[in-house]
């Protein structure tokens, strides 16, 4: 009995004695990170049988994440075939500042030229910083402290996204209503964190020697960057 492996594959299929265009890449000139400005090169492809003469381009998308798209004033030249041609700068985006990080942007892109229309798409990922903050709150070791005495609350920041998160200001606030516990230290500097790293951020509070035995001290964490 023989054993046979199936492959399934697609083929794309095109009119005979036409053009037929391909987006086969778009290049920016740098990383695609929230709040950035790229500039797009496309990578077209004629894979038809006949030339596609002086086609037009253009470039549009709805995407919420791109804050500004213009596109630039590029000269299209004609395409044979099997000819494939890289345009450069055929357009400027705006990221926004809002991203979310692994968010997905899509934008269309129709050619025109001998009468044809090609409508083309293209996807990608922005990458931005994602912040977690380690629930795990240490205070002196022992989560405690007695009326009169200061301890420290370490805070663990981690950046889990695909971008590195430039300097931040990560601050403790208290939750109104505590006249008996003061806040020391409560603003810590980040230079900056990478993709994947972490950092300790150290804080220290004081409790008033008047404080109630068994007290609680309630607080907010908040990174910006």
């Amino acid at each position: 009995k023989s054993r046979c492996k199936p492959y399934i594959g697609t083929i794309t299929a095109i009119t005979p004695n036409e053009p037929y265009i391909t987006l086969d890449n778009v290049l920016p000139d740098g990383p695609m990170t929230a709040g950035s400005t790229r500039n797009l090169s496309f990578v077209l492809n004629n894979i038809g049988t006949q030339t596609l003469n002086n086609p037009t381009l253009t470039v549009s998308s709805s995407s919420q994440y791109i804050a500004r798209l213009v596109k630039n004033d590029v000269g299209v030249g004609s395409l044979g075939y099997l000819q494939s041609d890289t345009l450069p700068n055929i357009c400027t985006i705006e990221l926004s500042n809002s991203a979310p990080d692994q968010a997905e942007v899509v934008f269309d892109v129709t050619i025109e030229g001998n009468g044809h229309v090609f409508r083309r798409q293209h996807k990608f990922r922005v990458s931005a910083p994602k912040l977690k903050l380690n629930p795990e709150v240490v205070i002196s070791g022992e989560k405690k402290f007695m009326p009169g005495d200061s301890a420290e609350i370490v805070v663990t920041l981690t950046n889990g996204g695909h971008a590195t998160l430039g300097p931040s200001v990560v601050r403790l606030i208290p939750v109104d209503g505590q006249p008996m516990v003061t806040v020391l230290d409560g603003e810590q500097i980040v230079d900056s964190l990478t993709a994947g790293t972490s950092v300790d951020c150290t804080f220290r509070i004081a409790a008033s020697e008047y404080a109630d035995m068994m007290s609680e001290f309630s607080f907010t964490v908040v990174a910006e960057a």
